[in-house]
């Protein structure tokens, strides 16, 4: 699914963000990145999404540079903050992917909104939703182009730790669904143990990849998982990989 090799990216101010970036995702596979602030997480993010150039190195989505993945919609991104325009309706934020590429699938924005359980909020404006239920509509604008791999850039980060768990278990009951590849950015380790399979471990600036650890847990996985020894093991071993690269 994604291909880099040796991928860096240095801004035209002589700061280098990302460095010798070596990384292959195969399809179906849910990795979570994690490192220190301002190490690249984002910008590794963004360069997937075809959204900015590398500098040095080469990178492959699905077989295509990442601006044409993106063009044949192959790919999305769920920001931070939810981005829902405030003067539409949730429908019709979700509907607006489809808008933008000539398709009006309303049966598929429906579906999409009984995915993120906001049917009964299909005709409320943004500032009627709490912040998980915005989030929830930013996803669901994701996933109704029915992309091959989804990228999460702390879509999580502010909300409250109730919330947070409640939609970390929705988000695997999606992909546990319809296995779409994830890549999922986040600065939570115990968030991105309990969601991923594999996690990528970064140093700090220039950002490379210094670890990358797998995940052993089955599906589906629940709550209760948090409190068990295992988890914690894990947890703590990229834990100690972060503190010995910050």
């Amino acid at each position: 699914m994604i291909a880099a090799r040796h991928l860096g990216l240095q801004y035209p101010s002589g700061v280098r963000a990302l460095q010798d970036i070596n990384l292959e995702i195969g399809r179906g596979q849910f990795a979570a990145i994690v490192g220190p602030s301002g190490c690249g997480k984002s910008t590794l993010l963004r360069l997937v999404a075809g959204l900015v150039q590398p500098s040095t190195g080469q990178l492959q989505v699905l077989g295509h540079a990442p601006a044409a993945a993106r063009r044949q919609q192959e790919l999305a991104y769920v920001f931070q903050e939810a981005t829902l325009l405030p003067w539409r309706s949730v429908t019709a934020n979700v509907a607006l992917p489809l808008e933008l590429r000539g398709e009006g699938n309303a049966a598929r924005v429906t579906a999409a909104l009984a995915t993120v359980g906001l049917t009964e909020f299909a005709h409320s404006l943004p500032r009627e939703l709490s912040g998980g239920m915005r989030m929830r509509a930013s996803i669901a604008r994701a996933l109704v182009t029915q992309p091959q791999l989804l990228m999460l850039d702390e879509p999580f980060g502010a909300l409250d730790d109730i919330t947070r768990g409640r939609l970390n278990l929705e988000l695997l009951r999606l992909w546990e669904s319809d296995r779409w590849t994830a890549l999922f950015v986040t600065h939570n380790v115990q968030e991105a143990v309990f969601l991923s399979r594999r996690v990528l471990i970064m140093s700090s600036r220039p950002g490379r990849i210094i670890a990358d650890v797998a995940v052993p847990f089955p599906s589906p996985r629940a709550e209760s998982l948090r409190l068990e020894p295992a988890f914690a093991g894990v947890v703590a071993e990229v834990t100690a990989h972060l503190r010995e690269y910050a």
